[in-house]
């Protein structure tokens, strides 16, 4: 089990790698790398449907965790940090499905609730994510339409390496 000191150390060594790449943030949506860098543990709902989520982190401290209204409600196996705990400075949910009957289309309802929160933000230029695990659209939803978009591929391990892989556009 992790500890909150732990998360917040390792978010802090984290965003000393993205100064050193010149990266504003960093999106990142595996849940186990999300469960590394806060302590929310946010497991697959049901085998073979992942639902999407999204850990974004910005170089200047603020951390925002997008997941689905499901997880928010808590349960036997999923632990999601309140807002300001383990450095989660808030976190948003989009609804699931509605009357039992899941939404087919996760990935459209996640970017809803990024561009509504980022609308006011400060433009992200330069984006580091995970390339295995970041659809285009959750990306444009970050950096805005208008944002010049610069990605740097990461790939995040659980010990906390980084890979460069360089630079995609």
């Amino acid at each position: 089990m992790l500890t909150q000191n732990g998360c917040l150390a390792r978010q802090d060594r984290w965003r000393e790698t993205m100064n050193a790449l010149k990266l504003d943030a960093t999106a990142i949506l595996d849940y186990r790398d999300i469960y590394y860098f806060t302590g929310a543990y946010i497991p697959p709902h049901l085998p073979g449907t992942p639902v999407p989520m999204l850990l974004l982190m910005f170089a200047d401290g603020e951390t925002l965790l997008f997941v689905d209204s499901a997880s928010m409600g808590g349960g036997f196996d999923v632990r999601i940090p309140e807002n300001g705990a383990w450095g989660v400075t808030e976190t948003l949910a989009y609804a699931w499905g509605k009357n039992s009957t899941t939404n087919p289309d996760h990935t459209s309802l996640l970017v809803e609730i990024i561009e509504e929160r980022l609308e006011k933000h400060t433009p992200v230029k330069r984006l580091g994510f995970q390339y295995e695990s970041m659809p285009w659209m959750v990306a444009r939803a970050v950096v805005g339409q208008a944002g010049v978009l610069r990605l740097v591929t990461t790939a995040v391990f659980a010990r906390g390496h980084v890979l460069l892989q360089g630079d995609v556009g």
